[in-house]
């Protein structure tokens, strides 16, 4: 019986099927081993393979990623990586496709890399992890890689949901302070984020960082959402509803001294963007328990 895979508890309990394995075969003119199956992938599927163009990784999306979305997302990164070696582009098949479609699911193969993930108790981790972040916003503004209207905005408001919140999370001022935000987008730094930059796409081999992973939720906003969200990221306690004030004062720091492109006026929105962003995690989740899918209720 052929193996599907519909969630993440499948996918880190099922091996690659024989189907899968001729497929790529087909696909990337590849002869390859699995070695294992990795853990960590959350929402895809990952297995190690040896190949004669060495250690590969074979990721498969859920069916509900966008192909078109992660071609551009693909696109973005080969751009990327000449000027920020850390950035891990996929293999290019012998027709110059980066991805295929298996049984509904989009599969790409990547260069391994061994590392761990990033240690955010680690302060000279959180500070390479900063500059990194610089250097990252400055690369993509300079990528040539055209705007894509179908990739979603986060800085965009999501319809009108407020007067459906819990009363926890009703907060007139926030709201009034994010529509004037769209109202003027070119206001703030805007460009291509990497969209989940946190520790565990980010690994640290021999004391430095050696690959930053999974840009599936690369899309255009503004440099600032992502600079707020990953102070708090690498400076939120363990419990998730606090952060230490000074983690996050140097991490910010850090990203300035690192040549950050954000101007100076807008370190000033850096709470405001922390809050709506935590306001819209919490919402993700909760309309996802709401319908019996997969949520976080941290």
């Amino acid at each position: 019986m052929e193996a599907h895979y519909d969630d993440a508890a499948n996918l880190q309990t099922t091996g690659m099927a024989p189907a899968l394995q001729a497929a790529i075969t087909a696909q990337y003119a590849l002869s390859f081993q699995v070695i294992r199956q990795l853990s960590g992938g959350e929402e895809c599927a990952i297995w190690l393979v040896r190949s004669e163009q060495g250690l590969l990784v074979v990721r498969m999306s859920p069916r509900w990623r966008s192909l078109t979305r992660l071609g551009w997302a693909h696109a973005l990164m080969r751009a990327t990586q000449p000027l920020l070696p850390v950035v891990i582009a996929p293999l290019q098949a012998p027709t110059g496709s980066t991805l295929f479609v298996h049984q509904e699911h989009p599969v790409a193969l990547f260069p391994y890399v061994d590392g761990h993930h990033l240690d955010r108790e680690d302060a000279a981790q959180r500070g390479a992890a900063a500059r990194l972040l610089a250097h990252l916003h400055r690369a993509l503004l300079t990528a040539s890689v055209p705007y894509a209207p179908f990739v979603r905005h986060l800085r965009e408001a999501p319809g009108a949901p407020c007067s459906e919140d819990p009363a926890s999370l009703r907060d007139a001022d926030l709201d009034t302070w994010h529509a004037a935000l769209v109202r003027r987008p070119d206001a703030l730094t805007c460009g291509p984020i990497h969209g989940d930059y946190y520790r565990r796409n980010l690994l640290v081999s021999r004391g430095a960082i050696s690959a930053l992973l999974d840009w599936d939720d690369a899309h255009h906003d503004f440099l600032m959402q992502e600079v707020a969200w990953s102070a708090w990221g690498f400076a939120k306690t363990p419990s998730g509803d606090d952060w230490h004030r000074e983690r996050a004062r140097t991490f910010v720091q850090a990203y300035r001294a690192a040549g950050g492109p954000c101007h100076e006026d807008e370190y000033s929105l850096l709470l405001p963007f922390i809050r709506w962003r935590l306001r819209e995690e919490v919402r993700y989740n909760l309309a996802a328990a709401a319908v019996g899918e997969r949520w976080d209720p941290e």
